[in-house]
């Protein structure tokens, strides 16, 4: 079981799945993006965007923090192997894939179930 991993499960979905893994990909892109998109709208037309991006805003930082201190690990490697600049900034960019998507989902919660609205 040592070799059962993150990059294992992806191969083993992709041999299921095969050529659909791309369309599924993208499907699940798409609504995450459908649903950031209403969310977003709703926030503007409420004019409660500011109040509504802080809590997604420290998800995504946070997520991206954790991000730029795994992914060396998921590729058996570690931070102490990344050599020169260019290693870090495409580590650092990275890390936003995950960042963006969970800061996205977070955002679409907090607008969706009122989450810092004003009551009263």
């Amino acid at each position: 079981m040592k070799t059962f991993d993150i990059v294992a499960v992806y191969v083993m979905f992709q041999e299921m799945v095969g050529a659909g893994l791309v369309l599924v990909l993208i499907a699940l892109a798409l609504l995450l993006a459908v649903v950031g998109l209403l969310a977003l709208r709703r926030a503007l037309k409420a004019g409660t965007f500011a109040r509504q991006a802080r809590l997604p805003l420290v998800v995504g930082v946070a997520v991206w923090g954790l991000a730029v201190l795994v992914l060396p690990g998921m590729t058996f490697g570690s931070l102490g192997r990344l050599s020169g600049p260019v290693d870090w900034s495409i580590l650092l960019v990275m890390g936003f894939a995950p960042a963006l998507a969970l800061a996205a989902v977070a955002f679409s919660v907090v607008v969706f179930t009122g989450i810092g609205e004003r009551r009263g």
